[in-house]
């Protein structure tokens, strides 16, 4: 099936204005389609209501709309759009109509997305020019159009996952979260060479967190619930690499076993690197000097921190910038990354239809986001490899 076919449309259609000497000939609206071409073909149907209007009229008044706006219309010079006028056989009346070449326009909305990204690098809340974009585009079809029964779900989606194969970006976006899992795999290796076993519980709940960004990626296609997923996956490595370093001078197993599930216990947070540090390892040792005996039980050593209020780590742009500076990331980028999955999450529901600039803007954002995941593996693996004695424990 070519791309036209699939390529995600909204659920209306240009209507014809009753006393109109020319009739639309294009009536599929495409998502993502910049808003200057509907801008156009209103203004010529307008125009159509008022005057007779000829195809070198329309050819020259395109030509020239095409100039004033060729930063979004084209791609190195070359227009992926062209606005015309034809006398079909079938009708009496003229047809605006519009031509897209499909790939050409595919190349713009992968360059577009592109630049997106590395603003969003900069400044994570500048992530909603994203969907402003998509919605401004919407917003000039409004009035002239009607609306139309959409297709089932479940097909609109086999009919996206389609195109995105067409595109490559569906194979992109497996490679990369390919990639995401290879870094898991490293901490996976680190710990079987180590005697900090408790690593597991947290790859393996990054590693659940991967597939479920899979599933939002290509199979829901909930974009903003994929940004959720990746603070997730952000917040888990900070903690691990922070989680790490602190009880490295306690009992890591024991340490990150309790840490884990104390997280679900709706225990207080503190959002300092600092202060967590001091609070975390002098209650920590406390708790371990009043166990009995030379076996140390986790479910009792999670009773004594919800007993005591130990806070556990929050994860806030204000501690981020703290890690970046202690652990010499730089910071800005991991917080943007950070910021930007806030702002969505915060800031935009599902679109009511797909976009392939979502899509391939989030692609875009995922290999910035790797590369910062990879800097806190490599920080994590040397904390894993510091081998550290530790008395043995059950789990309950």
């Amino acid at each position: 099936m070519s791309i036209r076919k699939l390529f995600p449309e909204y659920p209306f259609i240009f209507r014809t204005p009753p006393k109109s000497k020319v009739r639309f000939g294009t009536r599929r609206l495409y998502v993502d389609l910049p808003w200057q071409v509907y801008h156009f073909l209103k203004l010529a149907m307008i125009k159509a209501t008022e005057e007779d209007l000829s195809a070198i009229d329309i050819g020259k008044e395109w030509q020239k709309f095409l100039k004033e706006n060729k930063n979004a219309l084209t791609v190195n010079g070359k227009p992926f759009v062209t606005v015309f006028l034809c006398s079909p056989l079938s009708s009496t009346r003229p047809s605006l109509r519009m031509r897209i070449k499909w790939e050409l326009f595919v190349e713009y909305l992968e360059i577009k997305a592109s630049q997106l990204a590395s603003e969003v690098e900069k400044d994570g809340e500048d992530i909603m020019k994203v969907y402003r974009d998509i919605w401004k585009n919407l917003l000039f079809i409004i009035g002239e159009v009607k609306p139309v029964e959409e297709k089932h779900l479940h097909l609109m989606r086999d009919d996206f996952r389609e195109l995105l194969k067409k595109t490559g970006d569906f194979q992109q976006i497996e490679e990369l979260l390919n990639l995401m899992q290879s870094l898991v795999d490293q901490l996976r290796r680190a710990e079987e060479e180590s005697n900090v076993v408790s690593i597991g519980l947290y790859t393996s709940s990054v590693s659940m967190y991967i597939r479920q960004l899979h599933a939002a990626l290509t199979e829901t296609f909930n974009i903003p619930a994929a940004y959720l997923l990746l603070r997730n996956i952000l917040e888990w490595f900070v903690k691990l690499v922070i989680l790490l370093n602190v009880g490295r001078g306690i009992n890591p197993n024991v340490y990150l076993y309790s840490m884990f599930f104390y997280e679900y216990e709706g225990c207080p947070k503190i959002y300092s690197l600092d202060r967590f540090k001091k609070k975390s390892i002098k209650k920590f040792l406390k708790i371990l000097q009043e166990q009995s005996g030379e076996t140390i039980y986790i479910l009792e050593v999670l009773d004594k921190l919800q007993e005591k209020q130990v806070p556990s780590l929050g994860i806030n742009r204000d501690l981020l910038r703290n890690f970046a500076q202690t652990y010499g990331l730089g910071g800005g980028n991991l917080i943007e990354l950070y910021r930007a999955c806030s702002t969505v999450i915060h800031n935009q529901p599902p679109l009511p239809f797909f976009s392939l600039l979502e899509i391939k803007f989030f692609k875009h954002f995922l290999k910035k986001f790797l590369i910062t995941a990879e800097k806190l593996i490599e920080i994590a693996i040397p904390a894993v490899e510091a081998r550290t004695s530790s008395l043995p424990y059950h789990t309950i």
